[in-house]
């Protein structure tokens, strides 16, 4: 008896359990930040890229999201798909020359282009309202994945609630191919589609009944808060069933409603507050770790027009009697959240306490991370922002797409992810 009590409380304290119900713990070991080893880094080519005369933004600058990594890519090489300018939100297709880790941008080599830009959503990016009628506000690209011979991709309005219900959609690995865009559809139920329209990856074989899903999806952050989740969201759906079920049945794993927030959203939380932003998940196998990318202010929170000039805080805007510098900060000065400086920010969570929401013996938003940690990337700019992941499982390579690493052009970093001691 006093060994099985040890046992539990062993147990208990390991997992983080919130409740004290027996579980069966599905264990491979959990992912901590020295399992991330730095590779090195590649270049994206300058200038316009498959675009005719009347398109200015078909270019990488300021660029950069989404991205997918397709293993069976340049045949058989590997290639990365990867978006365009925002204005545009076109995909590309490049080779993945070989890593340099170097703090010398020029050592780095550059990716070719396989395929030039494409819209892969034939102009239907806006059409997220509820019978697939038009938004005519922004829109912007969510996630990308590779699976199987297919795009699964997602989109998500960029401000104004209420009015996104679909969110993903599928496309050819063929960029030109005309036609082959299927979409938007609705995943899930359970929640806001603003709630489930970002990022993703695959699930690992032995996770799949565990989690009741393929892939996993969610978002975090964002313009209005209260429609979006206060922290990583995370629900298990299956792409075959877009277009063949509706909607698509998604199994709820996580999330945190602005009445149930991961931390404090208005304050100067590490945890999470308004400027942080989580782009990319990777769910290795091996392990019982799912690992959310992203960035957040560390920083006194503001809310207002930033400036790198701390005199300017509190005095109007030159020629301007109604606008004020609200915030010093270096990195940016839109109108907006500040709590600069800013850093890249990696929320892991045990992939075994999903299984205890699945199974309702932990609400969605009772989940907690069993450790964040920041993390730096060579060439890092004032404001550190990430623009995508996407992780190569059977190499075990996890890409990072970084914003502004290279002047206006992204960047993209790979690190190696080793699993625990078996």
């Amino acid at each position: 008896m006093k060994r099985s009590y040890i046992l539990f409380v062993a147990l208990f304290v390991t997992t983080m359990f919130i409740s004290l119900s027996p579980i069966t713990v599905f264990s491979e070991g959990l992912l901590h930040q020295s399992n991330l080893k730095y590779i090195g880094a590649f270049r994206l080519p300058k200038g316009k890229i498959g675009c005719n005369s009347a398109e200015d933004y078909c270019t990488f600058a300021y660029g950069g999201r989404p991205i997918a990594a397709d293993i069976n890519g340049d045949k058989g090489k590997g290639s990365l798909f990867i978006g365009s300018h925002i204005y545009s939100q076109k995909i590309a297709e490049v080779t993945i020359p070989s890593l340099v880790n170097s703090n010398n941008l020029n050592d780095l080599n550059t990716a070719q282009v396989l395929q030039g830009f494409s819209d892969i959503t034939e102009g239907k990016r806006n059409n997220v309202m509820k019978n697939g009628e038009r938004y005519n506000q922004t829109v912007n690209p969510g996630g990308l994945l590779v699976y199987g011979d297919k795009l699964i991709g997602s989109v998500k309005t960029y401000y104004d609630p209420g009015h996104q219900y679909l969110s993903h959609y599928v496309s050819s690995k063929n960029l030109s191919e005309i036609g082959d865009f299927a979409g938007m559809y609705k995943i899930g139920s359970a929640v806001d589609a603003r709630f489930l329209a970002g990022y993703m990856d695959t699930i690992p074989l032995k996770w799949q009944g565990k989690l009741g899903g393929t892939v996993i999806t969610g978002t975090a952050g964002g313009g209005i808060i209260s429609a979006t989740s206060v922290g990583p969201s995370a629900f298990a759906f299956d792409p075959s069933d877009l277009g063949r079920k509706n909607p698509a049945p998604a199994t709820t794993l996580m999330y945190y409603p602005l009445k149930n927030p991961l931390a404090v959203p208005d304050s100067t939380n590490p945890m999470f507050n308004l400027t942080a932003h989580i782009e990319g998940v990777v769910f290795p196998d091996g392990t019982d770790s799912v690992l959310f990318f992203g960035n957040i202010g560390v920083g006194k929170y503001c809310y207002g027009i930033g400036t790198s000039d701390l005199s300017l805080v509190g005095k109007f805007k030159p020629g301007n009697t109604i606008e004020k510098y609200d915030c010093y900060d270096p990195a940016v000065s839109s109108k907006g959240n500040h709590a600069y400086p800013y850093r890249y920010q990696v929320w892991a969570y045990n992939a075994n306490d999903f299984v205890k929401v699945r199974k309702g013996m932990l609400k969605p938003w009772d989940v907690r991370p069993y450790e964040v940690w920041n993390f730096t990337l060579p060439f890092q700019p004032e404001q550190a922002e990430i623009f995508g992941t996407s992780y190569d499982k059977k190499n075990r390579k996890l890409y990072i797409s970084q914003a502004h690493g290279d002047g206006d052009l992204p960047l993209v970093h790979v690190f190696e992810i080793v699993p625990p001691p078996a």
